[in-house]
């Protein structure tokens, strides 16, 4: 059981991960594989992501008891293809989290072979240069920016090493931090996503229609379809 200290909050503890990469794989800079634990309920990333060490440990620190699901933030073509820890199936079902617990999370990754390209556009099917072009997961992971790119001068982008699933892809007009990126942020621009399935096999020509990103202050102006 997780007991209370004297202040009357639950005592925090930490959740250790060791990390199996595909054969051959090294990540390309020390923060270019991220992972985060987020509680459920969450509306938007606390922070940018743990980073592991040499060996592959990740710690997840300041945990509360509760139910988590496990994400990975990456500029690598890499993919969570199982994450377990005892008898539980963190990928699918998520982590259960009561106290503290000698058990170490174990997570393998696996290759992501597919590319998916094609252009932005705007009004009057105008390419948009430099467009901030978002890939999301579909489902649960919703909110949650896997990975994101700018389109270049003539409006043209490319993701490189995609997972195999279904997707959401938007496109703004302006950048936004990807951990900044969530279900507010999501909802306001739903509208605008298009929708596509990926498999190991390269996706081309698809097409993102432009929108911009309304905050609160500015929410009742968002634009409206054409």
């Amino acid at each position: 059981m997780f007991l209370p200290n004297p202040t009357g909050q639950s005592r925090l503890t930490a959740q250790k991960a060791k990390v199996q990469f595909p054969e051959g794989f090294h990540s390309s800079t020390p923060y270019s594989v991220l992972f985060n634990l987020e509680p459920d309920g969450a509306t938007k990333m606390t922070e940018a992501g743990q980073t592991m060490s040499k060996e592959g440990v990740v710690t997840f620190s300041r945990l509360q008891p509760g139910h988590y699901k496990l994400y990975l933030f990456t500029d690598d073509p890499v993919y969570i293809q199982s994450a377990r820890l005892d008898d539980q199936d963190v990928l699918t079902n998520g982590l259960s989290i009561h106290g503290p617990s000698e058990g170490v999370l174990s997570i393998t990754l696996a290759s992501a072979r597919a590319e998916v390209n094609g252009v932005v556009t705007g009004d009057g099917d105008v390419l948009v240069a430099g467009a901030d072009v978002k890939l999301i997961a579909q489902g649960d992971d919703s909110p949650f920016v896997f990975r994101s790119v700018n389109a270049d001068g003539m409006g043209r982008f490319a993701l490189k090493g995609v997972p195999p699933g279904r997707y959401n892809l938007v496109a703004l007009n302006e950048a936004v931090r990807d951990w900044e990126f969530g279900s507010f942020e999501f909802d306001q621009v739903k509208r605008w996503v298009t929708e596509i399935r990926v498999e190991d096999v390269t996706i081309s020509g698809v097409r993102v229609k432009a929108t911009t990103l309304r905050f609160p202050s500015s929410v009742c102006s968002e634009p409206q379809l054409p």
